[in-house]
């Protein structure tokens, strides 16, 4: 008889094995008999796209230049510590920083794998690598949605779909529309910098938290601008290009059945 894990793991595979479109994944490791193992593995699937970095700041950089369904990273690297690369992962800026990071390590000590997960890492994977555990994470890790609409953030609405499920995210979707629409129409009003600061503030945090990332980058630099006293045309065109970002944002909602 079949384990759970077992019969997950056939499942999974299947799953991996079938989805579609092709999921680009990057591998950071700097052992090549571990980087040769892990592509040999891979191989056998063929939507896989795997690409491989053997450095930290190879992987940082092409990590900030190229949308991945999931990175692969080893904790083992010569030019940086494993924790490092994964903070430095999460400090990008959207959409890249909300990537999901699978952390392979050596180490199973239960504090090492706690400490890689409070810097960033959606989970963990011990060695010796083994292909139904890859396919394994990988399946849990891939988002549901692109991760290459410009207009929305993939993984940040992927996690939301897992956390709440289908029913329920339509309507969280639909009230933060609303509600942001409504947010930008009242700042309109806004003679003041300071509160002007602060309600952008407010508007690239809960953009951020729905996957409308253009918004939230508009709204950040909404905030900066306000900061330093911009002139009120300068704010105004701001204001403009995120209610433009917000109408792109709820057309891929719709599209992704998300509204």
């Amino acid at each position: 008889m079949s384990t759970p894990d077992e019969r997950e793991s056939g499942t999974v595979r299947e799953i991996v094995r079938h989805h579609h479109p092709e999921r680009r994944v990057l591998l950071v490791e700097d052992r090549p008999a571990v980087s040769d193992l892990i592509k040999a593995l891979l191989q056998s699937l063929p939507n896989i796209a795997l690409e491989v970095e053997t450095n930290g700041s190879d992987a940082i950089d092409a990590a900030g230049r190229n949308c991945y369904d999931a990175m692969l990273i080893s904790t083992e690297l010569q030019d940086m510590e494993g924790l490092d690369v994964i903070a430095s992962l999460r400090r990008l800026p959207l959409p890249f920083c909300s990537t999901p990071i699978v952390a392979l390590i050596g180490d199973a000590n239960p504090a090492y794998r706690l400490a890689i997960l409070a810097h960033g890492a959606q989970e963990v994977l011990d060695g010796p690598v083994r292909l139904d555990d890859l396919v394994r994470v990988l399946n849990r890790s891939f988002p549901s949605l692109p991760v290459n609409d410009e207009r929305i953030c993939g993984h940040t609405l992927s996690a939301m779909l897992r956390d709440l499920g289908q029913e329920h995210v339509p309507s969280f979707v639909a009230r933060f529309v609303s509600e942001t629409r409504g947010k930008l129409a009242t700042m309109r009003s806004i003679r003041d910098h300071d509160t002007m600061q602060a309600e952008a503030h407010t508007l690239k945090g809960t953009s951020r938290s729905f996957g409308a990332f253009q918004v939230s980058l508009q709204a950040s630099q909404l905030e900066q601008a306000s900061r330093t006293g911009a002139p009120w045309t300068t704010i105004n065109a701001l204001l403009d290009a995120a209610e433009q970002s917000l109408t792109d944002a709820e057309a891929a909602y719709a599209n992704y059945q998300l509204l």
